[in-house]
């Protein structure tokens, strides 16, 4: 028997997956070590959907409400332009 069932597991390997897919500026910025930047804050956003991580894209969202009310407004933009 190894040292994880498997719950725990597939919740450390995301937990890796997540924390060493940021750069060291995302993880700075994320920590609150270092200012966000709406650039950042896409970015962040952009790797927590290639990880399928909807829980970290809740989670930064609610961190930076201001970024994510101006992705909202660009968004709604583009939906208006189609």
């Amino acid at each position: 028997m190894g040292l994880f069932d498997e719950e725990q597991k597939e919740r450390f390997l995301k937990f890796l997956n997540t924390t060493f897919s940021y750069s060291d500026k995302q993880l700075s910025c994320l920590t609150g070590d270092e200012p966000m930047t709406y650039e950042l804050f896409k970015s962040c956003l952009t790797l927590c959907v290639r990880l399928d991580d909807v829980k970290e894209f809740g989670f930064v969202c609610g961190q930076f409400p201001i970024f994510f009310e101006q992705l909202n407004k660009e968004i709604e933009e583009i939906e208006r332009s189609i």
